[in-house]
């Protein structure tokens, strides 16, 4: 699947938290000559200090909107979305990454942006959706990425049947089967 460039980056989820401001990204867009813009949905306690650090304005706040809405700028054209982890020392409001959101993102059949431990549950599934552009593991490789987004050609290939897979109702046929054979098993014995 070829994806016409990147112009906008989701970052969808409440921003309770000051580990879970993107620093590095906001720095980098700024720093980057390229025109990609950040746009953050969920409740943000940190406009502020996100916006000392955004000296291009390329970051936009759209606050808590309906599941429904923030789903349809997940799948929006020219746009890839953002998943990060925060830091293992963080405290449990903001320690890790949510699970739901990795399904989420993978459901949308979207490009995926992460920086996400390189040996995560997490990672290993976003790379198996075949939606992942890039794991950014240093600050440095966001000027390559922000290169790759901007050009008008960028390759994905999802991975549709594990993409299905994670649908709630192929995860629940999945469990009866399980339990069925478990019954099984204890019926025999």
């Amino acid at each position: 699947l070829i994806i016409d460039g990147i112009t906008k980056i989701n970052y969808i989820g409440s921003m309770l938290h000051k580990d879970r401001i993107p620093i590095s990204l906001i720095s980098a867009l700024n720093a980057s000559d390229k025109k990609i813009n950040l746009n953050i949905i969920g409740t943000c306690l940190f406009q502020d200090s996100i916006e000392k650090i955004d000296t291009k304005g390329l970051v936009t706040f759209r606050g808590h909107i309906s599941h429904a809405d923030a789903f349809k700028e997940m799948i929006s054209e020219g746009s890839a979305n953002f998943i990060q982890e925060t830091k293992q020392d963080s405290d449990l409001f903001s320690r890790g990454i949510i699970p739901t959101k990795v399904y989420e993102y993978i459901g949308a059949g979207r490009p995926i942006i992460s920086s996400v431990a390189t040996n995560s549950d997490a990672l290993l599934m976003l790379q198996k959706s075949g939606l992942l552009i890039k794991n950014v593991i240093t600050p440095n490789e966001y000027s390559s990425l922000f290169k790759k987004l901007a050009t008008k050609r960028i390759s994905i290939s999802p991975n549709l049947e594990f993409i299905k897979s994670l649908d709630r109702k192929e995860s629940n046929k999945q469990m009866l089967m399980l339990i069925k054979s478990l019954k099984n098993n204890l019926e025999k014995n």
